[in-house]
């Protein structure tokens, strides 16, 4: 599911540009949206990842909380600047797959 959000986030600009408004303006149509968002995140959680993580959910969520932020960044850093990231070029496939199997790696741990 992470994987599919970095290539779609990456992919719509209008997303991007409601994630940055969401960061830099009080209106209530964005304050909607994110809560929207929260309630259908809170559901993931309460159905699939808490019963399976028990008491170690808080942390997990914390964990999803860091890489889904990160996603958000780096994609709207990539669409924005010409430069790369940590000596990744996040606008070439070979940069994204570098991402995408750092993502993969810090689930699979996660889940161990």
């Amino acid at each position: 599911m992470l994987l599919s959000q970095f290539d779609y986030v990456f992919k719509n600009k209008d997303l991007q540009k409601i994630l940055l408004w969401g960061l830099v303006e009080n209106r209530k149509s964005l304050k909607k949206l994110a809560n929207d968002r929260e309630e259908n995140g809170a559901r993931l959680f309460e159905s699939i990842t808490d019963p399976h993580f028990k008491e170690n959910a808080k942390r997990y969520r914390a964990i999803i909380a860091l890489l889904i932020s990160g996603i958000y960044y780096l994609d709207i850093y990539a669409t924005t600047n010409d430069c790369t990231f940590c000596g990744l070029d996040l606008k070439t496939t070979e940069g994204r797959s570098e991402i995408e199997d750092a993502l993969s790696f810090l689930i699979d741990k996660t889940y161990e």
